[in-house]
């Protein structure tokens, strides 16, 4: 690499050099001839132009020779070889430098732009009422299946006993089963219609009241099976009892019964309401097993 700046160096002096003696012309001062007619004297006063003047400085020799006669600065001027160039060396050029590209900036991830939002113009709203929606009408409430009602009897005392016996088995509560017993008629039985007793004694005497304004004799039971029980007649016949049962059921007394009094039997009918699938179920079961030749009476609850 040196040798190559080295032999470029040479070249350019070569160069150089060459344009310099091609230039310069030779001035022969000796061999000018000056004509007497061409010499001018001038005024005391005369002073150059400034411009000439530093023409004149410039273009002298500074060897302080003189200038020979006839010729002028400009000549002199227009004659000097002009300066050559200056020239740069190649060994002292240096090149550029490069920067390193920034490997942050290599490295760095392009910027998200910000995502575009959609702007939709808001509809005006109208001023003319919109027809309401009719609200959707309510669904049918299931059909509720009916629980069932039962009666089990007559049975006698020793049955009666039997089936009693058996009843927890059904998981029943007291509401769901009553048990209604009367004594069968004999010869000498007599039938005795009678209402029977009410929730509280207040009442007992209210209704007292009110089937003597009617017409209907009566007193209470005070005592024993039936305390609290208002009796209405005692017939030897139960045609009789069953013609007064039918009078008071018209007035509007409608829970008078009629029940055979004398030394028969007594019989017992269990009465069962609202019992679900389950129940129901157990409660034939259990018929089955403790009656088999008495059947259980089944059939949908009243009200």
């Amino acid at each position: 690499m040196k040798w190559f700046f080295a032999i470029v160096l040479v070249l350019n002096l070569l160069v150089f050099g060459y344009g310099n003696l091609k230039a310069r012309v030779p001035v022969d001062l000796h061999a000018q001839e000056v004509n007497a007619k061409q010499v001018k004297l001038l005024p005391a006063n005369w002073t150059p132009p400034v411009a000439s003047a530093a023409v004149a400085e410039a273009s002298a020799p500074t060897s302080g020779t003189a200038l020979p006669v006839g010729l002028d600065a400009a000549t002199v001027a227009a004659a000097k070889p002009a300066a050559p160039a200056p020239v740069t060396k190649l060994a002292d050029a240096k090149p550029a430098e490069t920067k390193p590209v920034d490997s942050k900036l290599a490295d760095s991830k392009p910027v998200a732009a910000h995502p575009k939002v959609e702007t939709k113009p808001i509809a005006p709203q109208s001023t003319v009422p919109q027809p309401v929606a009719a609200a959707p009408a309510p669904a049918p409430a299931p059909t509720k299946v009916a629980n069932r009602c039962y009666s089990w009897g007559a049975l006698n005392e020793t049955l009666y006993a039997r089936v009693k016996g058996g009843l927890p088995g059904l998981k029943l509560s007291a509401a769901q089963w009553r048990a209604e017993s009367q004594q069968a008629p004999s010869k000498n039985s007599k039938y005795w219609v009678f209402y029977p007793a009410q929730a509280t004694a207040a009442e007992s005497h209210t209704l007292a009241a009110e089937l003597k304004g009617k017409g209907f004799d009566n007193y209470p039971v005070n005592d024993g099976e039936f305390k609290g029980t208002l009796s209405l007649g005692l017939f030897a016949n139960e045609s009789g009892a069953d013609t007064l049962l039918a009078k008071l059921k018209a007035a509007g007394f409608t829970n008078a019964k009629v029940q055979p009094r004398g030394k028969g039997a007594t019989q017992t009918v269990l009465h069962f309401k609202d019992l679900d699938g389950a129940q129901s179920e157990r409660l034939v079961a259990l018929q089955h097993r403790l009656t088999p030749g008495i059947a259980v009476q089944g059939g949908a609850c009243a009200g």
